[in-house]
């Protein structure tokens, strides 16, 4: 059966444009949930949900709008600090990690998440392994594929 040229550049394009409608429909998403954080940070006074909205928005910056997301996280790191809420800035430093990470900052992004692990309690298993998780892929980045599987085996034992 023969198919003519064009119908298969068609295909293309119309796969091309599917992917670019499913792209923005998801990033419309993600600002209309920006959107509705900022909105529930300003009638919050208690810090810790502040500060967990702000690991919120940070978060969902690294999908929208990277550039906006050590703002959000070290507002977080700020406000963790001063009410010693290690829950707070394990989140931050992981969000800086995911956003150095994606920018290939390795070495940075490795910081944060030792950062990460170091302030997530010892019982906070979510936490650990999340820290754990950035810390594998970094190394797996790196070609360091003992220390990707080290993480990794680590995780295993939470």
């Amino acid at each position: 059966m023969n198919v003519p040229p064009y119908a298969s550049i068609r295909n293309t394009i119309v796969l091309i444009l599917a992917l670019l409608i499913f792209v923005s429909e998801s990033k419309a998403q993600d600002i209309s949930k920006i959107d509705s954080l900022f909105n529930l940070i300003s009638s919050t006074t208690n810090p810790t949900d502040k500060i967990d909205l702000y690991n919120q928005i940070a978060g969902a910056y690294e999908r929208t709008d990277s550039l906006n997301t050590p703002k959000y996280a070290n507002l977080a790191i700020s406000l963790s600090k001063e009410i010693n809420y290690p829950e707070g800035l394990s989140d931050a430093y992981e969000n800086l990690g995911t956003s150095a990470k994606a920018t290939g900052h390795y070495p940075e992004a490795k910081a944060f998440y030792e950062k990460a692990l170091e302030e997530a309690p010892e019982d906070d298993f979510r936490r650990i392994g999340n820290a754990q998780n950035g810390l594998a892929s970094i190394s797996r980045r790196e070609g360091n594929f003992p220390a990707a599987l080290e993480y990794n085996l680590n995780n295993l034992e939470l």
